[in-house]
């Protein structure tokens, strides 16, 4: 090589000549070899290589170099010099032979490239680790929409192997709806101008596993450019997000289930509102009715009207015990039953309520156990339940109703499951009607909601069904598909005490001469009940208040047989009352009345088992039978 085109090289140059015993001796440089290591090559002139540079005195460079001017063997190398697991210095060599005996090696610095070159090594290194242990799927795609690349974790969320899904496209692995968004999504990127395409697109879509199951995912993607800013592919992250999903449409399902429990007790709190008047109001209607009817002819014309007004009255009071029940703040006089007797003896009168064109099946279970509820209420809930799936079937069909004991664990879950027993007894109930979709369903127990016309009812039935359930401690489900029927499931807990009898007592309703002390506070209620057990006989002192009614029989000479209280007044309330008498009279026998719903009566603590109770509206028959009952036959 010449030694002009030498000196102007940009690459370094040095030349060594060997000598005698195998001496490499350093014959000089090029300027770009002094610039490149930094020192003066004439100052190694005529020294060996290896005195010239110790550092290379143990490396294989002096033998090379040798072999490369005795016998003509070129080779190349690199040099890396590290500091704290850095490249400090990098040099590319190249040894030849020049001439006989001796040699040139050029060489040049590839710091900076070799610096660059283990950046992108770790950095590739850094991604794998990242890609190939994290639960998200990362992944980039061509804008044909196959596959480059794609981390493991695809096979534990999809199912399919990294292999499997390169073979496969967005249209493979995702729901029709979703493969259509992202190809719309796509193409509308794709034909913006560069400028305003979005940077990256989060979206939330559903995929299909290798089994076939539906899983949602959320899938970040920007995208990939080429030097000129134009799209050449996607890249993204994908997460599964199904149990984000899960817990959200939980607590969409728990906030509209707080919803609707606040709606039912605002509408509790309104009907527990009115009750105590309505029902006062009530009471007055279906008393002074009964009172004019039977000072008439039954021939008269006017007795035909006072019935109707009558029936009336009795539609009102039951619509106030239906929203009572619903908000379960219904009065209620719990017996121990065994479900059976009680769905026997209702048959005849859900025959009637059915109609000739559906058939009535029972199926009683063996050894159910006993349950304690008013048989009032289960009377109410077969019924609603009956006329509800009556109103299914319009041309006829068949209504069944199952009974049978099962384990609390195996029972859909009781509105308070503690301290109840290990078995439940379910009442069954299933027709042959038109079923109902997932919306209704959803909604059936909501009061005043109803797929009938206005005439048809008043949306109260499914729920004073609930209300009776979960003021009993059951539980009530529901299916149904549309076409398919419906059958409603109850549960109950049974109890190990004894069963009640349902025989009503024959009481008579034939007045008496006892002294009757009746405390009032409602004028209208007080002079009907004064009126009507005076027409029966009875001597009566009556009160608007506890302290008049304790005035009044301070000045009594003889006993009082019977106080019969209201038990929410103004001033002193029944309760009160009541003690305050037992101090004038041990003996004296007490009834307690009221308008006011089960919650408000309970505070004045009038509900406790065997306490003689009568609930308002109540007409003149049954005040005269219970205040016989009381007083004894």
């Amino acid at each position: 090589m010449p030694l002009a085109l030498v000196d102007c090289s940009p690459m370094g140059v040095h030349r060594y000549e060997l000598q005698a015993a195998g001496r490499l001796v350093f014959l000089g440089g090029n300027p770009a070899a002094d610039r490149l290591l930094g020192v003066d090559n004439t100052a190694f002139i005529g020294r060996t290589i290896e005195e010239a540079f110790p550092l290379l005195a143990d490396t294989e460079v002096p033998a090379r170099y040798r072999a490369a001017a005795e016998h003509g063997t070129s080779w190349q190398t690199e040099q890396l010099a590290y500091a704290d697991d850095q490249i400090s210095g990098a040099f590319e060599l190249h040894a030849f032979q020049t001439s006989p005996g001796k040699m040139a090696v050029l060489f040049q610095e590839v710091t900076e490239r070799r610096r660059m070159e283990q950046a992108l090594a770790q950095s590739e290194q850094r991604f794998r680790l990242l890609a190939e242990n994290a639960n998200d799927v990362i992944w980039t795609r061509g804008l044909d929409g196959k596959l480059t690349y794609v981390s493991p974790s695809v096979e534990r969320m999809s199912g399919y192997t990294p292999a499997e899904m390169h073979q496969l496209t967005v249209v493979d692995t995702s729901d029709a709806e979703s493969a259509q968004r992202i190809a719309e999504l796509l193409a509308g990127e794709l034909a913006k101008p560069l400028a305003e395409r979005l940077p990256a697109v989060t979206a939330d879509l559903v995929q299909i596993s290798k089994d076939g199951r539906a899983y949602d995912v959320e899938i970040s993607a920007n995208w990939i450019l080429d030097s000129e800013g134009n799209p050449i592919g996607v890249q993204g992250i994908t997460r599964d997000i199904s149990e984000r999903k899960s817990a959200e449409a939980e607590r969409a399902q728990l906030e509209a289930q707080l919803r609707q429990s606040q709606k039912m007790e605002a509408i509790g709190r309104l009907a527990g509102g009115v009750a105590h008047d309505f029902n006062n109001l009530l009471t007055g209607i279906l008393g002074y009715s009964e009172l004019i009817e039977t000072s008439l002819n039954p021939a008269d014309p006017i007795c035909a009207d006072l019935q109707e007004i009558r029936a009336a009255a009795e539609r009102a009071a039951q619509l106030t015990s239906q929203l009572l029940a619903f908000s379960r703040k219904q009065t209620t006089a719990p017996l121990v039953v065994e479900p059976n007797a009680v769905v026997e003896r209702s048959q005849r009168m859900l025959s009637r309520i059915i109609g000739e064109d559906v058939r009535l099946v029972f199926s009683p279970g063996d050894d159910l156990g006993h349950i304690k509820i008013d048989p009032a209420q289960l009377d109410q809930i077969l019924v609603n339940l009956a006329v509800n799936a009556r109103d299914a079937m319009p041309r006829g069909g068949e209504l069944t109703i199952e009974t049978s004991s099962s384990s609390l664990l195996d029972a859909p879950p009781l509105s308070n499951p503690a301290g109840v027993s290990e078995r439940v007894v379910q009442i069954a109930m299933t027709d042959t009607g038109h079923g109902m979709d997932e919306e209704t369903k959803a909604r059936i127990f909501e009061p005043f909601f109803s797929t009938k016309s206005d005439s048809q009812g008043t949306g109260l039935g499914l729920a004073t069904v609930y209300g009776i359930v979960k003021q009993n401690h059951g539980s009530i489900a529901v299916t149904s598909e549309p076409g398919a029927g419906a059958t409603f499931r109850i549960c109950f807990p049974t109890v190990t005490d004894s069963v009640a009898s349902l025989e009503a007592p024959q009481v008579s309703q034939a007045g008496g001469t006892e002294l009757v002390l009746l405390v009032e506070d409602d004028e209208m209620v007080l002079k009907l009940a004064k009126r009507s057990l005076e027409r029966r006989g009875y001597q009566v002192l009556a009160a608007a208040t506890g302290s008049d009614a304790l005035v009044l029989a301070d000045r009594q000479a003889g006993a009082i047989d019977l106080l019969l209280t209201d038990v929410v007044m103004p001033g002193m309330n029944g309760r009160e009352l009541v003690a305050a008498m037992s101090k004038l009279q041990p003996t004296l026998k007490v009834l307690y009345t009221s308008g006011y719903t089960a919650d408000v009566i309970a505070r004045h603590g009038v509900l406790d088992e065997g306490t003689a109770f009568l609930q308002k509206p109540y007409d003149v028959a049954s005040l005269c039978q219970k205040v016989r009952q009381v007083l004894g036959e």
